[in-house]
């Protein structure tokens, strides 16, 4: 998804058309978007089905609350159990939860972006200095978000393994 996303903002970058600089930039925002989604989805599935086929905009709500609150009620299990140790379960749930965060504000800002390229037209993407832009943001930023997305959505699917 990430080398469509490339493709289309190339496209966009070296248009000497505003509607194609415009269409073509919408997309490449939309497909970065889908690029980390997809890494997050993908990673989700195996921690919890449930979470992985949630609604778009629910996601960073279960990535900041939701998981923290099963991996919690876990991680205290196991420490009762003598599993894991005090330190261990504040580290897991820690890392869990500095993971949570960052995939949560990855895929707000996506999501934000998608949305103003999707449904607000008014909203006019444009070139500069071999960047696009749309709102607040920037192709610069949406191309580091499939890969941000990847790095911390495999953390947590690690960090949660040692949960069992």
């Amino acid at each position: 998804m990430k080398v469509v996303a490339d493709r289309l903002r190339d496209i966009a970058l070296h248009s000497n058309l505003d509607h194609e600089i415009d269409l073509f930039g919408r997309s490449a925002f939309n497909r970065y978007y889908y690029a980390a989604y997809l890494a997050v989805r993908k990673n989700l599935m195996e921690i919890n089905s449930d979470w992985a086929t949630a609604a778009h905009k629910n996601l960073p709500t279960i990535l900041t609350i939701a998981i923290n609150k099963s991996a919690t009620r876990i991680a205290i299990n196991l420490t009762k159990k003598g599993i894991l140790t005090k330190s261990e379960e504040s580290r897991i749930l820690t890392s869990i939860k500095i993971c949570g965060y960052e995939l949560s504000k990855i895929l707000q800002s996506g999501y934000e972006a998608r949305s103003y390229a999707d449904y607000f037209p008014e909203e006019i993407v444009t070139r500069e200095s071999g960047n696009l832009s749309l709102h607040n943001y920037t192709t610069h930023e949406a191309q580091s978000w499939p890969k941000r997305a990847e790095k911390h959505a495999v953390q947590l699917l690690n960090i949660w393994r040692q949960l069992g």
